[in-house]
């Protein structure tokens, strides 16, 4: 879906066709249906996070994402995701800093993966680069 989203945004920018766009921020907003889930921590405000699962495929879904805002400038998926790789990084890493696949740090593996955590180091990079800030 990261790659369809990407892919419409290209094919916009290649063509000027807006059918392009069109298609790829409903394919994005699905994303952001089905990915994203509400999550409220303990304390806190409520905010749409990242669902537990794989992380490599969040951080192709999060290349489309990224190339969408830089079109149209709706921050609300990129801003998510922010949100999510900010709350992950307290409170889902091990003590070795390394990352689970559950951004809630609810769910402990005891096993990492080395393209789990290639992956949040992509999304982090990603994200930083866009000079997004905390929405608080």
């Amino acid at each position: 879906s990261g790659q369809m989203v990407q892919a419409g945004v290209l094919l916009y920018k290649a063509t000027g066709e807006e059918h392009f766009l069109k298609e790829a921020q409903r394919t994005a907003a699905a994303c952001y249906d089905f990915f994203f889930e509400e999550f409220t921590p303990e304390g806190g405000e409520a905010f749409r996070i990242l669902r537990k699962g794989n992380v490599w495929f969040s951080a192709v879904m999060v290349r489309g994402l990224i190339e969408l805002y830089g079109v149209d400038g709706n921050a609300t998926y990129v801003d998510a995701v922010r949100r999510s790789l900010d709350y992950a990084w307290d409170h889902a890493r091990d003590e070795y800093g390394l990352f689970e696949t559950d951004f809630t740090g609810a769910d402990r593996q005891s096993e990492k993966w080395l393209l789990t955590q290639a992956a949040m180091v992509e999304m982090y990079a990603r994200i930083h680069r866009l000079g997004l800030t905390a929405g608080k």
